[in-house]
């Protein structure tokens, strides 16, 4: 009886195992055809970018053929406008960008010498000694020097700047009556509509 209860568990272990087996097999077969499908997937969807890329690229080199000849000269000359609009402003942005600084540098100055009077207005009321006023007057005196040089560099900064907004306004605006006269000149030629 228990070698026949043995039999049994034994066909049951037996058939437990092969659906194991089975379904172990079953899983790495999905797993092996799920990563089949990815790679597929991946290399449709690359195949189908470059074919859109392609595509756009052979429409971007046809497209100046297709489009008037007018609205392509037209448009270039806006671009040669925006171009100098951009170089100008990114002159003027690197100069404010300097003048920032150089006024960030003169505030520091300032403040170390209005901190070294009050140093020395507080010494003053707590040792009446004038030693320490008198090192705090040749510092100020020696620190003078180099304030009055950043100021003329300052100055001569903030001229250039000027200059330059000058310089690119007036670029601007030659693009620009540029484009306003090309654009005149090609409207005169264009045949009315009856």
């Amino acid at each position: 009886m228990v070698q026949g209860g043995s039999a049994d568990l034994l066909k049951q272990l037996e058939a437990s195992r092969k659906k194991a087996k089975a379904k172990l097999r079953l899983v790495n077969w999905l797993k092996r055809a799920f990563g089949f499908s990815l790679i597929i997937i991946t290399a449709s969807t690359a195949v189908i970018g470059a074919l859109i890329v392609v595509h756009a690229l052979m429409a971007l080199v046809a497209l100046p053929a297709l489009l008037p000849v007018t609205m392509s000269s037209r448009v270039g000359r806006a671009v040669a406008q925006l171009d100098a609009a951009a170089k100008g402003t990114y002159i003027l942005n690197r100069d404010l960008d300097t003048v920032s600084r150089l006024v960030a540098r003169l505030q520091d100055e300032v403040e170390h010498v209005a901190a070294l009077l009050r140093m020395c207005e507080e010494e003053r009321r707590r040792v009446r000694r004038g030693r320490l006023v008198q090192e705090v007057v040749r510092e100020v005196q020696r620190k003078d020097v180099s304030f009055r040089k950043q100021l003329d560099e300052l100055e001569e900064h903030l001229y250039l700047c000027f200059m330059t907004i000058n310089r690119a306004r007036r670029m601007v605006m030659k693009e620009n009556s540029t484009l306003l006269a090309a654009v005149a000149e090609e409207d005169e030629r264009e045949e009315p509509f009856v």
